[in-house]
């Protein structure tokens, strides 16, 4: 099964033709590599359900493969985050699980659908880096109650060391006239999160300006009713 696993991953012609033995043996594990490096998009296609059906079970490589084999059927009318609702409040999804799960449901539609699972885990996570991909993956949604958190969240990472750093270098001018970008976790929570409110309508720079001075923040947050 190591070997089936790591024909799939380096590509070796001919694996898609096992999907189904791999099947019926409950290889699901070395099914889905198969099918996520191996497979075409028919392929994939032919598979979905059966993928979506296993992906609670799946762990691990397994796990990440079958949520990038899911992102690559996104425009297809019956593949949505709704789907991904069971997988989603597995309690034991690790790190990387959890970024590639979040991954994959930025390219989805229907996120209306798991917003309320994320209210929960942005309210509790401390992970700065889980946090950057769970707020990526709400993209395009806007909804009262996650812009009250957005807000929570930002008032507790801004003031932080690595964000103030972060602040710094985007005030900084690079030749060309751009700054530097967030590169630090906490930083790239702020910075993700600036971009949730369309950078309080200024440029990047001037964003991070307002989000540093403590009174144009909070008439800010009086102004948009955002207040904690």
């Amino acid at each position: 099964m190591r070997l089936i696993k790591m024909l799939a991953h380096f590509h070796v012609k001919g694996m898609a033709g096992q999907i189904e033995k791999l099947w019926e043996y409950g290889a699901y594990a070395e099914a889905v590599s198969v099918i996520t490096y191996e497979g075409d998009w028919d392929i994939k296609k032919k598979w979905q359900e059966q993928i979506l059906e296993k992906l609670p079970q799946l762990r691990g490589d397994a796990f990440r493969d079958a949520c990038y084999t899911i992102k690559a059927l996104k425009d297809c009318p019956d593949i949505n985050a709704g789907r991904l609702k069971e997988a989603l409040v597995q309690k034991d999804l690790d790190r990387s699980d959890k970024t590639v799960l979040f991954y994959c449901i930025r390219a989805l539609s229907g996120k209306e659908v798991v917003v309320d699972y994320f209210l929960d885990f942005l309210s509790v996570e401390q992970d700065p880096y889980l946090l950057i991909y769970a707020i990526q993956a709400l993209e395009r949604i806007s909804d009262r109650r996650l812009q009250s958190i957005y807000v929570k969240l930002l008032d507790r990472y801004r003031t932080s060391e690595n964000a103030q750093r972060d602040y710094q270098g985007s005030q900084k001018v690079l030749p060309g006239g751009g700054c530097l970008g967030a590169s630090r976790p906490e930083g790239q929570v702020v910075s993700n999160l600036m971009r949730r409110f369309d950078l309080f309508g200024l440029d990047y720079r001037g964003a991070w300006k307002l989000l540093m001075n403590d009174q144009r923040w909070e008439e800010w947050k009086r102004l948009h009713n955002l207040e904690n």
